[in-house]
């Protein structure tokens, strides 16, 4: 009879906390997706369309562009519709792919009924209310490159179960495929060639075919990812992408180091509030852009304490918070594995592994570059793996803790999704 009762508060913890997801999913949408008027990087995207019309689409991939994502958008332009909000609607249909994706990487790792939809409802979650996937609900590029990011994520943590090389040549193809949408999918790749090339061969690969397979995983990966420089490559001998460039003299590179260079107060302790465009310029007028540092290096050269001092702040707490944000109590489940890296290879799975190497990459990666600002979106690949690896924690821990911490999420993200709906309201 107590078990009973035990098994239906559990069903209606898991209907509060669905309902109350799926509610403010549709409240977002009906709020956000279809307003007319572009937000943010939008009018970016925008600018990016009438380049498609004014210059074509060859002339428009020879100088850069975020290749696959306003391609489509450029076909979607030509309907009698609006097709700013069809590439919202289009990267919502983008953000139920990633839930199947998570769903398919979760699955093999037989979960009890109660943790597997745990990890769904978070996920979702995570995907539609969180802001690390706010992105779903405006037209930019990121939710197209994240859901590549994820498909080769899950052939990976197949190809690392199984070994079969149809899903490394898979994992290949889309991880070739996420450099057609932003560059910035480097840091994602960086996990998934660490796990292609390193876990295989602590687990039962033997080298000389092993290096046969990387080599093909290469070899596909660079044709994919060069098919859609080949006008930039004819025209001006090199590889292009897309560039988010300032109204001026500068661009986004040198007006976030200008703002950390001014420190201005933004009545928040992760960053520090932008500098106007007017700035940019005056500063570039006055000491020229050969006195603004470029790239990691170059700022770190530039200033050592200061690069040093925002990496360990992004890595130990901007990220930590966004983590939080985005999976909740998972969160402990994740620290509970990465506590102990002694371990990882005799007692993790594959799997596991392959999402370690994912997170620590994009994490790293992230910390690393961004000099000001982390924006949760960017950190969206490395959140949901920090969330399968949670559940996955979670699985280890003993019954009792089990119960408490999957009902004590399922009480929080309904609170969680209630604080993230009440930033919409007027």
């Amino acid at each position: 009879m107590k078990q009973d009762a035990s098994t239906m508060l559990q069903k209606v913890f898991q209907y509060v906390a669905w309902g109350s997801v799926i509610l403010i999913i549709l409240f977002k949408i009906l709020t956000s997706a279809f307003q007319p008027i572009p937000q943010g990087d939008e009018n970016f995207y925008l600018s990016e369309l009438a380049r498609f019309h004014t210059n074509g689409v060859w002339n428009t991939f020879s100088r850069g562009v975020s290749h696959l994502f306003m391609s489509i958008w450029y076909l979607v332009s030509f309907l009698p519709l609006n097709s700013l909000i069809i590439m919202r609607l289009l990267n919502l249909v983008l953000g139920l792919l990633d839930l199947y994706l998570i769903y398919l990487i979760l699955k093999p790792l037989n979960l009890k009924k109660l943790s597997m939809s745990v990890a769904l409802c978070t996920a979702t979650y995570a995907i539609f209310i969180s802001q690390s996937g706010a992105m779903h609900y405006r037209a930019i590029s990121d939710p197209l490159m994240t859901t590549l990011a994820l498909t080769a994520i899950y052939f990976v943590t197949k190809y690392v179960r199984e070994y079969k090389l149809k899903d490394l040549i898979l994992a290949a193809l889309f991880s070739g495929m996420m450099f057609w949408v932003r560059n910035f999918a480097i840091i994602i790749f960086g996990g998934i060639l660490a796990s292609v090339a390193f876990i295989p061969l602590f687990k039962r690969e033997r080298a000389l075919p092993h290096l046969g397979k990387l080599l093909l995983f290469f070899v596909i990966f660079i044709i994919v990812l060069l098919v859609v420089q080949i006008p930039s490559i004819h025209q001006h001998q090199k590889i292009s992408f897309e560039r988010k460039i300032g109204s001026g003299l500068g661009g986004w590179g040198h007006r976030n180091w200008l703002t950390q260079k001014q420190q201005l107060p933004s009545g928040s302790v992760f960053a520090y509030r932008r500098v106007e465009w007017d700035f940019v310029d005056e500063y570039i007028e006055s000491h020229g852009k050969q006195s603004i540092p470029r790239g990691v290096l170059g700022v770190f050269i530039d200033n050592p304490k200061l690069k040093t001092d925002i990496t360990i702040v992004n890595l130990f707490f901007r990220i930590p918070y966004i983590l939080l944000m985005s999976t909740g109590l998972l969160l402990l489940g994740f620290l509970r594995i990465v506590r102990c890296p002694e371990s990882w290879l005799r007692t993790l799975s594959p799997q596991i592994l392959a999402l370690l190497a994912v997170f620590f990459s994009v994490a790293c990666g992230v910390s690393l570059a961004i000099i000001n600002y982390i924006e949760h979106r960017w950190v969206f690949t490395a959140s949901i793996s920090a969330l399968i690896i949670g559940i996955y924690g979670f699985e280890e821990m003993s019954e009792r803790w089990q119960k408490i911490l999957l009902i004590g999420q399922l009480l929080l993200i309904p609170l969680l999704s209630l604080f993230s709906a009440a930033k919409l309201l007027p």
